[in-house]
Formats: C-alpha cells, structure tokens, sequence
C-alpha cells in the first residue's frame, strides 16, 4: 500500500480533528422544522417516474453543492434533502450512479464481512471505498467530538463515536432504507438527535436558529470521492446546517402537522449520579392562549430488557408566559449504564415539542470502595513488609496520609450519610490514592526496599516488569523488585525482560550497564556480548480528539550500555539474551550490575534456560514487511546498499525482514536494453546486493514485482529511470504487455538461477486494497497476465478477501484485514491465507503505539490458530517528513532524533513506522520487540506441530493437552477481539508448548 492508499483507507474509520470553530466558506443549509411530520423510512420518498410516494420531501430546499477533494464538479451527482422535528433528523439522499450494474451486484450478493470494531454487534461493516454515504455530525461547534454515520445501497449501515472521551456508552438511535432505480439509489435516513451525545452529556431538540457542523460525502462505485464542505471527511466544521422555523402553511405536505408554539430551555437533568436528581427546564407560552403541557420523564437501564422508571409532570403556562418545569427522580446504583428521557408536549397536540436524552454510568459506589480500601490495605502492608520496626520518618507520615484517606471512607460507610455526601467523599478519597501512587511506587517504596535489602548508600532500586508492559513515567511503579531474572529460550531465539531503575537519589547519577558472561553445563557459556541493553524511551501523543491517553507513550528502544536517570521517575530498560544456533541446552547464570561513580553497585541474578531444539533463521511464517526507501533517503541521504545493510540487519534481528518495496528505488537499479525485433534485456546487477541482504537476513518469500501496481513495469514506468524507454512505452513502439511479461519472465529466472528462492517462495502483488471496481478494473489484466506467463506464481493483494466481488479468479493467496477475517469464509477454500492491518485499533491486534503492549504479539497467536501463514505490512520506517534531507536538519535539535508521525490520529500514532531515525542510524521499539516474541511463539507452536507428528509417525502417545495447546486454547485466542491481556498466562502457555517440545523428539530437534 501506498500512504495515499493508506489514508484513503482511513477516511471512513479515522482522521479525526479537534473543533476551532466554523472554518471560513464552508457552506451553509437551513432546514425547517416540522413538528408533526413523521414520513416512513423505506427509501421510497420519490420514485421516478411513475408517483412521489412522500411529496413533503419535494418541498424541502436540495443541497446539492458537492465537490470533489480538488474542488471540482463530481461526475456522479449527489443530493440531499433534510428537516427535523422535536426527536429526530430526517434526510433523504439520492446518489445519482453510471455504474447502477456494480451497483446492484454489490447490493444483490450482500456482502458482510466482519462487523467493525466500533460498530454496534446488529450493524455490519460496509466495504469501504466505494458506494458510501456519510454524514459528520459535529452537535457542539465548540467540542472536539463528533459523529460518523455511514450506509451503502444495501443498506448496511455503520457509527461511531469519535472524540476526546465519554464515547464508550455510544451507540446511535437511527434507520436507514434504501432503493435501486436505473440511474440512481437513494437512501431515507432517521438520525435521533437525543443520541448524538457523549456519555452523560443531555441532547435535546436544537433551539430554532442554532446550527450543528455538518459535512455529507459520497464515495460512487467507481470511488469518486465528492463532499458537501470540501474534503468533509471527518470535518464537519466544513459544513454547517442550520435548524429554521417551520414551512409556510403554502408549502405544507399533505401530512399531519401541529401548529406547536411551545418553547423550552435551560434544560437541565441533575447530577447525573446514582440517588436523587431534578429534571428541570424553562418551558415558555408566546401564544395569546392558556397552554396546557405534560412532561414525561423515564429512566431505564441501557440495555433495555428492564421496564424503565416514569415520572410526569404537568403543567398550566399563561398566555405569553413561562413556567419552571421540574421533575424529581432517582437513579439506583447499578452496574449496567442507565439512559434517561425527557419528552415535553402539548396536551392539545399529539406530536412531542421537544425531547432529550442521556446516556451515563452511575458511580459504581460499593465497587469503587472496595477497590479503594484494597489499595490502601496493599499499601499498608507493603509499609510493613518493608519496613516492620517503624523506622522511617517517610514511612510514618505516608501511612498518616493513609490513616486520612481511611477516615474519609469510614465516613462512606457511616449510617446516616446524605448520599450526595457520601458520594462527594468516595470520589476525592479514591482521587487521593490515586495522587498516593507515584510517590509511593517510585519513591518511598523504593527507598524502604533498599533499606531492607541493607545496601549501603544506594541510587536507585531495579524493579522487574514483563516486555509487553508499557511503563510510564508519570505512573507508581508496582512491580516486584529485581533480585532474580528468569528467561528461557531456544537457540537462535531473543528472550527480553523490562527491568526498571527506580532513582532514590535527588540527584540521581548516570547509570553504566553491564552483564557477565552466563556460565552453562560443562564449562559452556553465553557471552557478555549476547546480553543486549536498550533504555526504553517515549514519544509524545498529543491527540484530544480520541479517547487515548495524553502525554508520554513508552516506545523508542535505544541501544546503550549508559542511563541517565531523572529524579524519582522510573526509567524501563530492556535486557535481552540472544542464544545462538549452536547453544548447548541447559542451564546458565550471570549476573547484571548496575553501578554509578559514588554508589554501590546493583546486581540483578540472571538465570537462563536454553532448550533443546533451534528456532531457524529463515521462519516458515511470511511478515512482509514494506521497507520505504524515500523515508529512509530524508534522514540518511541516497539509498545505498550499505544503507539497506543498516535496515534489514536491524530489522532481520526482529523477524521483520524488508526487500527494497519501492519501484522507484527497483527501477533505478535495473537497466533494460532493447535488443531488436521488440526483445528486452534485463540487467539486475544493480538490484542484486540489495536482494543478496534481503535473503541474508531472514526474508523467505518474495513479491517479485517489488510494488503495489502492475503497471509500475508498464506504462507507468519511471520516466527519470529510463527516459527512452518511458518515450517507446508511451509512444507504443514497446507494447505494455510484452515489456511486463519480459519481466516477470526475466525477475523470475533471476531469483531461481541465482538461488535466492524458489518459484514457491516467489508471490506477485499488482494491486492494492481492491474494495472499489475501478480498482479491480485495473488490477485484472496484469493479475491474468502474470498467471498466463508464470502459471506457478501465487496472486495476492492487500485487502483481497471472499467477500469482493471478482476476485475469485485472480488472487491464489487471501489477504483481509484484520477486522474484515472471518475463520469460517475460509474454512472450505483451500487457498493460502495471510492478514494485513493498516490503522486499526484495540482490541484488534494492531501495531499503533498506544494500545495494550500485548496486542502486536498476540496476532501471531490469532495467526497461529486460524491457520493464518503470512502477515503484511505496509511501513516500518513511514516518517512523517518529505523527501528533503534539508527539511530534516531544520528541525529543532528536541526533534532531530526522529519525527513524530504527521497523521497524529491517537489511537494510529505509530501505525506505519516500527523504526525510529537517530543521528546514529535506526532504532527499533517496543513494539517490535514484541512482534519478534509473536513470531517465535508461532515458532514453538510449528515445532510442537512437528514433534507430534513424528510422535505419531513412530508410534509413540500425543497427550491431549498437546493437541489442544497446539490448536490454541481459547483461554489464549477466542476470536480477532477476543485475546487474553495477560502476559502471565502468555508465558505459562509458551513453557507448556516448550515442554511438549521436549517430550515429544527425544533428541534435539529443529525447523
């Protein structure tokens, strides 16, 4: 994929801004208000040529002002009608199509992949990037939040919430039906706007001439992407839809309609708490006539099986006057999130004048006590533990400060207590411990364990963490202490452990790291030099648009044998033990010290195990991993082949090994001569050190045509590669079939003459994500021609999956996303499977930074259990910076050591680079540390695979505990959402298959 491929796939899922008002020129639209209007939802509301089944919609004013990203005139018309009475938004929308037959197709097979991530479990994914309306709804111009709402012509829909927090509880009230007609579909939509709030936010009718930033954008079948508000996607500050007054009586449909003069503001709905709580509003009479109004208030649980609570209220408003509506009501404490609704009319009248909701969690008060009371009885005890005599002055006044906080919740508990009261103290004791935990965890605890241990004047203590653990800087350290480290590992396997140094010091020193070698059986020893130092550092998300934490993310992992420490804040360090290819199994020990000019050295035990059996260099499953050339050339000049070196070595370590994936790059090192009568040479020196690098570190399979698009060896040919060549292509003097054929014919002789793999290990790649037809289009001739010249080669493409209309014929390898995987849709194909992500997120398994640490190491185990034997990638080093070494050595000097990614999409910071640039050269992260454990994981998994087959072949019993932990139990793997967090229970499961390893091959074995 292709950045631009990329973000384009994002449009429908991410992106998201925050809110700084209406942006200058965005269009406006003024809908009015019909209070009894209610038209049937069937996307019958015209219907040429014959009748006009819903005649209001005619007389409601067209938006019609869409534009393409280039600010052009779409060639597939759109048009949009709308209205709103007291409950909902109305639209009706007509997407005028050339392209009805891919239209129909698409809606007759009825695709459903799986449902996203967000989506509520009724509404099923759309496939994204062609035939799809969306609307962006932005409620309050001045919040970060808003709301995107999606349908094709099947009339599969899709929402969800994105903002700053509180979009947990959200799931939007709204229909949607759909019709096919010769020249267009069109859609009749209902949107309630009580649920176009965040959690505990109250919604209500928008007062007349209040506006919501709007933005409508349309993706045809041939993915022409047009908008009302330039660029809409996820800006609805672009647009802006105004909420007018009721039509003239002239233009009034023949349909219900009340004559409702009623006014209501100041609505307010309480605490939002569990307890008592006033529903109030201002409701007002500018009528020269008595009103008579009756409220009704309910309250429910969300979930909606139980009946919900109602209270009503009456009221007797004066001509031209006004009355304070007020409606007592009580939540109960209760675990499932509770909605409350407020519908205010005239007696005289049937339809409501106005309506509110909202959505929240009352405090779990008895939850959240006991949660409290534990944390400071741990607290309490590890005081205790520590420090038993009452020595430390520290130690007495913190346990005052618990003493407080324990008071305050004894009076929680107190009989008697207003609950307002109660609450008001549960909520600033539980504050209060939080406040406790880091000073706690990363100072006064640590202090007290080296007065326990009885070092004299140390500078920091050594806390032990597991590698998928993020550490932050800001949060207590609770871990245990570092005397012992444990690892155990394969030969030619990395095994890691996070320690992390806790300064006591107010001036804490530098820090040097060392490690002895690990003596083994028999005189054997892993060398110092297979003990590896990284200083875990962090990257800085500043996204407040998604519910992500904000601030420092740990990540960045820089190789060094020095750390300098901050006061009292913990500083991760990763220690990683490489066992080579012919390690002698067994049990080793060493020791790491930690020391600093004045101090007293730490030492940390180091006890390894080495297993009897061989992880190989080259693994059996397929990371392709894209490498991008123009990224690396920004911070590290013109790519060389020593340049690649400096990657793919790095990246080989990890299991990630890259191939040049850039045909600019390819093509510039591959000359083509014309030889007469229309024969092409081809002359791959120049390629070769390149591809001789690849194979060296680890890659085992490659996409022979190095890109994403077939024609890059046709007609889209580099012109600055070869300008007589890109002349004889354009001009037809060299047809485009022969020169790819040529190709494909010459690359794969090379590869397989050469030795660098063979035609099983070779796979073709032409297109990329092939959800639109335009896009299939263009892939299918050169899909057909590589199978026609090359009959053997696998077809694959990124996205590719049952589900897409023709593509059966054209891929031999499935590639879905990972939220578009279904196990079953593969189940009866005998086709090879491999998965793709690009910018998703928890809890599917992705690669962003702030996710669960756990979540890239726990696709290969989802891999591993759904049959899945390849994993692509599209960047490990996709920084955020042009193509300008210059641009770079601007930056300030904090920047210079790499740069932040320039989508800045909270959830997807990180999403394309696995790398970061230094000075010095590339670095990995954590996130790659962990992909390269998934990967052997799969390994063991392949190797206990192995070992019960020759079990079986020589008759020997497979206990069923092996069977099922090669199937992956689902207390590991459910489904691609459903994965356990635990990294206690992830190392419990590897020693298990470790073991089964080694009783079922009697001797040492390997891969």
């Amino acid at each position: 994929m292709t950045r631009w491929h990329c973000i384009l796939g994002f449009l429908l899922t991410t992106c998201c801004v925050v809110a700084s008002g209406q942006e200058p020129g965005a269009p406006e639209a003024t809908i009015p208000g019909w209070g009894g209007y209610f038209p049937t939802i069937d996307g019958e509301w015209y219907r040429p040529p014959e009748f006009q089944k819903e005649w209001g919609w005619t007389k409601v004013a067209v938006i019609s002002e869409f534009v393409t990203r280039k600010g052009e005139a779409p060639k597939q018309r759109t048009e949009v009608r709308a209205f709103y009475n007291a409950q909902s938004l109305y639209l009706a929308v007509t997407c005028f199509e050339s392209e009805m037959k891919a239209v129909r197709e698409g809606a007759k097979k009825e695709r459903r992949p799986a449902p996203m991530p967000t989506a509520s479990p009724s509404d099923s994914a759309l496939e994204w990037l062609a035939n799809t309306f969306e609307i962006f709804i932005r409620p309050e111009p001045s919040s970060p939040e808003f709301y995107q709402l999606a349908f094709n012509p099947s009339g599969h829909k899709f929402d969800q919430a994105l903002g700053k927090d509180g979009t947990a509880l959200w799931d939007a009230d709204w229909q949607v039906a759909t019709k096919l007609f010769d020249d267009r579909w069109q859609a009749e939509a209902r949107i309630s706007i009580a649920s176009l709030a965040r959690e505990a936010e109250l919604r209500g009718t928008p007062p007349l001439g209040s506006h919501w930033q709007v933005t409508f954008c349309r993706a045809s079948a041939l993915g022409e992407l047009s908008s009302w508000g330039k660029d809409g996607w996820h800006h609805p500050e672009r647009g802006k839809l105004i909420f007018g007054p009721k039509p003239p009586k002239t233009a009034l449909p023949p349909v219900p309609h009340d004559e409702n003069d009623l006014a209501v503001s100041d609505v307010t709905a309480g605490s939002l708490e569990a307890g008592k709580g006033t529903f109030s509003a201002v409701c007002a009479n500018p009528s020269d006539k008595p009103m008579d109004v009756e409220a009704t208030l309910t309250l429910g649980e969300l979930s909606r099986w139980a009946e919900p609570a109602k209270w009503t209220s009456q009221l007797a408003i004066p001509a031209k006057g006004k009355e304070r509506l007020a409606i007592p009501y009580e939540a109960k404490s209760t675990k499932e999130p509770l909605a409350l609704s407020l519908t205010v009319k005239r007696k005289d009248l049937t339809a409501p004048s106005y309506v509110a909701g909202a959505r929240f969690r009352p405090f779990p008060v008895a939850e959240k006590l006991a949660e409290t009371k534990q944390q400071l009885a741990r607290m309490r005890s590890e005081l205790q533990r520590l420090d038993p005599q009452g020595r430390s002055a520290e130690a007495k006044e913190f346990l005052a400060k618990l003493d407080g906080v324990a008071k305050s919740l004894e009076m929680v508990s107190r009989p008697g207590v207003e609950p307002a009261s109660a609450l008001a103290k549960l909520k600033e004791a539980s504050a209060d411990v939080e406040r406790l935990k880091a000073p706690f965890g990363n100072r006064l605890r640590p202090a007290l364990y080296l007065a326990h241990r009885g070092l004299k004047r140390p500078a920091f203590a050594v806390g032990l963490s597991h590698p998928t653990v993020k550490i932050f800087p800001e949060d207590g350290f609770d871990g245990a202490f570092a005397e012992t480290i444990r690892l155990a590992l394969a030969r030619n396997e990395y095994e890691s452990a996070q320690l992390v140094l806790l300064p006591v010091a107010e001036a804490p020193p530098t820090v040097s790291l060392k490690a002895s070698p690990l003596m083994g059986p028999g005189g054997t020893s892993i060398p110092a030099s297979h003990v590896e130092f990284h200083r875990v550092g962090w990257v800085t998300i500043h996204e407040p648009s998604l519910p992500v934490r904000q601030g420092l993310w740990p990540d960045p992992l820089y190789p060094t044998s020095r750390v300098e420490l901050k006061p009292f804040q913990p500083q991760p360090v990763m220690v990683t033990v490489h066992a080579g290819t012919n390690q002698a199994p067994g049990r080793y020990a060493g020791t790491l010290e930690f020391s600093a000019e004045g101090y007293e050295p730490y030492r940390v035990a180091l006890e390894v195990e080495v297993f009897p059996f061989t992880l190989p260099e080259r693994s059996p499953f397929h990371n392709e991993f894209w490498f991008c050339p123009i990224r690396a050339q920004a911070f590290y000049g013109k790519v060389t082949p020593e340049l690649f070196e400096q990657f793919a070595s790095l990246l080989g370590r990890y299991r990630s090994p890259i191939y040049p994936f850039h045909v600019g790059l390819v093509q510039g090192l591959v000359k083509v001569k014309q030889a007469g009568e229309g024969k092409l040479e081809f002359d791959f020196s120049g390629l070769e050190p390149y591809l001789a690098t690849s194979f060296k570190h680890g890659l085992t399979r490659l996409n022979i045509t190095f890109t994403n698009y077939w024609q890059a060896w046709g007609k889209s040919y580099n012109k600055w590669s070869d300008k007589a060549l890109w002349e004889a292509l354009q001009a037809g003097k060299i047809k485009e079939e022969d020169f790819f054929r040529a190709y494909l014919v010459a690359i794969a002789d090379l590869l397989e003459r050469k030795g660098y793999c063979t035609k099983e290990q070779m796979f073709f790649i032409g297109g990329d994500e092939p959800w639109a037809k335009d896009v299939r289009d263009r892939m299918r001739p050169g899909y057909q021609m590589a199978k026609a010249t090359l009959p053997w080669l696998k077809r694959t493409s990124a996205a590719a999956h049952p589900g897409i209309e023709g593509l059966d014929d054209l891929i031999d390898i499935w590639c879905p996303q990972v939220r578009e995987f279904s196990p079953d849709a593969y189940k009866a194909d005998k086709r090879e499977v491999w998965m793709y992500t690009c910018g998703w997120k928890h809890p599917l398994p992705c690669f962003s930074i702030p996710v669960p640490g756990m979540s890239p190491r726990m696709l290969y185990w989802l891999c591993r259990k759904f049959g899945v034997t390849g994993f692509l990638y599209w960047g490990t080093n996709v920084w955020a910076v042009g193509n300008d070494i210059n641009e770079v050595q601007k930056l300030p000097p904090e920047r210079k050591p790499w740069v932040q990614d320039g989508w800045k999409r909270g959830f997807y910071v990180g999403d394309g680079y696995l790398l970061y640039p230094t000075l010095e050269g590339p670095i990995p992260s954590q996130r790659l540390l962990n992909i390269r454990d998934g990967v052997e994981d799969w390994l063991y998994l392949e190797l206990l695979a192995q070992a019960i087959r020759g079990a079986e072949k020589a008759g020997k019993p497979v206990p069923d505990e092996a069977r099922r932990l090669l199937a992956v139990p689902d207390a590991m793997v459910k489904s691609i959402r459903e994965w356990n967090p635990s990294p206690e229970a992830l190392e419990a499961t590897r020693r298990q298959v470790a073991r089964f390893c080694m009783e079922l091959r009697s001797s040492e074995f390997r891969l």
